[in-house]
């Protein structure tokens, strides 16, 4: 027989998997050994040519000795077969993990989990908001003992889940042997903050690997591994702890590039934290929850989701399976309560605001709030209302901050941290920003403006007020702005999520007494009913194929009639087709600072060491549409592929414009 390769044996697990959680399909109706013996015979999906029909034989035997003649059978039965089968096969051929992978051992998670408690013995606990801090944290060390496989840490924005989740997944993995944590996050802007964050609470000699997007850098210690190595476990996740973007996540669950595929590997028997869940879009849900629940039971991880607003996922079509005791932290509304260090004031308008109506409202907060943080959901509305406020407060004391993802990491960051020098010396802050600052960012604001969004990213927004508590009470005012200034009818999540929230604020007005303000924990929950209301079930359509990537990866009932066996799932095909954002930017090297040195040495070409560049070119780093890249002012080096722009196209305050009179780009 044939060994199996790494991809027929994941496609093959992943299709049984989403049988057995699915049962109620009318397929399941007619015996469930059809559906394991089209699943592993003979792989058409892969490649008709690699067809072993040797392995249905060894199939069907194997399933005869496990369940004898029967041809239909139970949950319980179908879910230890798979188990079975996958361990044979994955300790035989395709996962050696003992070979393959480097593991710490229990000694090893052990000066891990000593190196932690002696940082966090350091924490400051005089405060009543670190008090509670220090408590959630504790519960989760409390919590890592438990061995379900996945739970929930719902902690109410400031409380500190970062360093909590991490503390619970040290002593977890120690506890239960596990091989490495995963820290996964949906917005780079999180990342760059929190991996920071986690390797201060980690030994020196434990690599922490940052996979972030198209480009990686590794920050390890040079004694402990070479360029060659550092590569390798970056296109293989073969480290003890990794932080990574969501979209490398999924790639590696759903993709059918081999270089995803071999990073899925590294997933078995790990600690995986998903920090910000409920930015998870719809139309990935379905295809989420079964990939957790096979990292969960087929895999043997333990999957931590971590926010202060938890989406329904096990009430949904395609539930999450959660395990009995699945709340990391009890007390959720208590915690909530405790740490309400804010107010949602509603200040839409019929029609909505114009960018000089905001700027006028900004500068009317300003008489009596030192720090003000308007927050949008474009990078032209950001533009537009910064211009603005810069021209009323021309000739007032104070900082003006502009930030989009129009700037890279590296500008963003220095933006940041002068502002909060500002704000510690005591000055006047004004900051407009896109979302980027909603989350990851351990900042604090007297007062914040939100435009109208979902009731989840406003909640985002309100965790940058008062956050220290600096304040008996901050506000966060709602304001909707108009079309002309904020378009977001292309963003389909954006634009669900104002129609969710639209509907909460009218409810509230007619009945006061039945939610608080939008910070309520009801008014949270109503907030997701409706907004998965409002989508349609057309999760990852495909246009060239008329169907979705879940219909590909479950029934495919428009493309069964192609396949000559009895599997009609195309997973090959779902493989190429799948991408978590559709619209992909290209990434581009601006001149910015450093960035300029880099952009120089690749013009001179006359550099050797690429792996150098590549890692010091990651903070220097754009996004921008393909439509974008116009030769006038987008360059690219031979050698590397590596995109740059222009001189003059980047300016210090707005970042990338597409003209150098700044007449700013928006997209």
């Amino acid at each position: 027989m044939n060994k199996l390769n790494e991809e027929q044996l994941y496609y093959a697990v992943f299709f049984l998997l989403d049988r057995f959680y699915d049962q109620n399909e009318e397929e399941l109706k007619g015996g469930l050994f059809e559906v394991f013996l089209s699943a592993m015979d003979p792989f058409v999906f892969v490649d008709s040519r690699s067809a072993d029909p040797a392995m249905s034989i060894e199939f069907e035997a194997c399933f005869k000795k496990t369940f004898g003649e029967r041809n239909l059978i139970g949950f319980d039965e179908g879910f230890q077969f798979i188990k079975i089968y996958f361990d044979y096969y994955v300790g035989i051929y395709a996962f050696d993990l003992q070979s393959i992978f480097k593991r710490l051992s229990k000694k090893d998670w052990e000066k891990c989990c000593n190196y932690f408690e002696e940082k966090i013995k350091l924490f400051n606990k005089d405060t009543e908001l670190n008090k509670i801090r220090a408590e959630i944290s504790d519960k989760a060390l409390a919590y890592s003992e438990n061995s379900e496989n996945i739970v929930r840490m719902t902690v109410p924005t400031g409380g500190g889940k970062t360093i909590s989740s991490l503390r619970y997944a040290i002593h977890h993995a120690k506890k239960f042997n596990k091989n490495r944590i995963f820290y996964v996050a949906p917005f780079n802007s999180i990342l760059e903050q929190n991996y920071n964050e986690i390797k201060s609470f980690l030994p020196d000699d434990v690599s922490v690997l940052p996979h972030f997007g198209d480009m990686l850098y590794c920050n390890y210690n040079e004694s402990l591994a070479t360029e060659q190595n550092i590569k390798y476990m970056s296109e293989n996740w073969n480290s003890y702890v990794i932080a990574t973007s969501m979209v490398q996540f999924l790639n590696s669950l759903f993709d059918g590039k081999i270089s995803s595929i071999r990073r899925m590997r590294g997933l078995i028997n790990s600690v995986i934290i998903i920090d910000e869940v409920q930015s998870i879009p719809y139309e990935f849900i379905r295809l989420f929850n079964m990939a957790m629940k096979f990292l969960a039971y087929i895999c043997n991880c333990t999957i931590v989701l971590c926010t202060a607003t938890q989406p329904p996922f096990e009430h949904m079509d395609y539930c999450l399976r959660l395990d009995e005791s699945y709340e990391m932290i009890n007390g959720f509304e208590d915690y909530s309560e405790k740490m309400r260090r804010t107010r949602i004031i509603d200040k839409t308008i019929p029609g909505g605001y114009t960018a000089d109506n905001v700027a006028d409202f900004l500068h009317s907060l300003s008489e009596d709030c030192r720090t003000i943080l308007c927050v949008v959901n474009t990078k032209k509305a950001a533009f537009e209302v910064f211009k603005s406020a810069k021209h009323l407060f021309e000739d007032e004391k104070i900082v003006l901050v502009h930030l989009s993802t129009n700037m890279c990491p590296e500008h963003r960051a220095n933006v940041i941290k002068n502002m909060k020098d500002e704000m510690k010396n005591g000055k006047r802050v004004l900051c407009v920003s896109t979302q980027l600052i909603e989350a990851g960012v351990d900042i604090s604001f007297e007062t914040v403006v939100r435009s109208l969004a979902g009731t989840d990213s406003i909640v985002q927004a309100a965790g940058r007020c008062n956050r220290n508590a600096e304040r008996d009470i901050g506000y966060v005012y709602i304001v909707n702005i108009s079309n002309e200034y904020e378009n977001v009818s292309s963003l389909k999540s954006i634009q669900k999520g104002k129609s969710a929230t639209i509907g909460l604020l009218k409810r509230i007005k007619k009945k006061p007494d039945e939610y608080e303000d939008l910070l309520d924990l009801k008014a949270i929950k109503k907030f997701y009913i409706d907004y998965y209301k409002n989508f349609d079930k057309k999760d990852l359509y495909v246009e060239d194929f008329t169907c979705s990537i879940f219909e590909m990866l479950s029934t495919n009932e428009k493309g069964s009639y192609h396949t000559k066996t009895l599997l009609r799932a195309a997973m090959k095909t779902a493989g190429e087709c799948f991408e978590v954002i559709t619209d992909i930017n290209e990434s581009v090297l601006v001149p910015y600072k450093d960035g300029k040195e880099l952009i120089s040495e690749l013009l001179s070409e006359g550099y050797k060491d690429y792996d150098a560049i590549i890692k010091k070119a990651q903070r220097y780093l754009i996004g921008l549409p393909k439509n974008k890249l116009k030769d006038s002012y987008i360059s690219v080096d031979k050698k590397t592929g590596i995109r740059f722009l222009a001189d003059g196209y980047y300016d210090e305050i707005y970042g990338f414009s597409e003209n150098p009179n700044l007449d700013f780009c928006y997209f």
